[in-house]
This record gives C-alpha cells, sequence and structure tokens, in this order.
C-alpha cells in the first residue's frame, strides 16, 4: 500500500481537507525532490505524476484505504482517517532527569543470606 511519496501525499492532504488535483500533489513533491542542477527533471516529474496517479486510483477504490477520489483527478483524505504519531527520542535531554531516580536501589541485607542459602548446596 505504501508508495515512495506516501508520507507528503498525507500531509499534503491534511492541509487541504477539500483535497487536490493530482497534478499539484505532484507538483509540490516534485519541487521538494528536484534541485537547480536536475538533468532530469522533466522526466522526473512525469514519472512522479504516473506514479501518484496510478497509487491514487487504485487506493481510492479500496474501502479501507485513506483516500477517496472526488472528482476528476481530485483526491482527499477520508474524514475518519487517523494519523498514527511516531514518536522520536533523539532530542532527548539528560539533564531534565532527577539524579535521585537514576541511582541504583540498595541491596538489602536480608537478601543476601537468602541467596546464600540458596546456592550452598551447589558449591
Amino acid at each position: 500500500m505504501k508508495n515512495a511519496h506516501y508520507n507528503e501525499m498525507v500531509r499534503l492532504l491534511m492541509d487541504n481537507p477539500d483535497g487536490l488535483r493530482v497534478r499539484k500533489i505532484a507538483r509540490y513533491i516534485y519541487n521538494g525532490e528536484v534541485s537547480l542542477f536536475d538533468l532530469d527533471a522533466g522526466d522526473k516529474f512525469r514519472r512522479i505524476h504516473a506514479s501518484l496517479s496510478r497509487f491514487l486510483w487504485t487506493q481510492s477504490r479500496r474501502k479501507r484505504s485513506p483516500f477517496e477520489r472526488r472528482g476528476w483527478g481530485r483526491y482527499a483524505l477520508k474524514p475518519h482517517f487517523v494519523v498514527q504519531l511516531e514518536l522520536t527520542f533523539d532530542d532527548w535531554d539528560d539533564e531534565d532527569l532527577d539524579p535521585a531516580r537514576l541511582q541504583r536501589p540498595k541491596k538489602s541485607e536480608a537478601a543476601e543470606p537468602l541467596m546464600q542459602d540458596l546456592f550452598a548446596g551447589m558449591l
């Protein structure tokens, strides 16, 4: 079900609840990928547009798909579509942690004789 540009499509369609034409979606993705020095820029737009139109057309026909067709070449997200959050811990700040919570618990004296009795027969 995934397309190489799936995340960009969902982000664009979430910002435009009335839907967008495939050409506009393809143009947005194309502008994000192509630099000024790409030699095959025109061919790349055709490939992106063809990929998106095929993907959206097939997905909009499925009941469980998040995409729906709203006219000729116009697609939108279904109203019940829910985005799953992806948690990242890259910006974890160690200074916010309480040092008291990070210390290892102290061994209790009651647990040590129990461990010695447990393994006494093995030595």
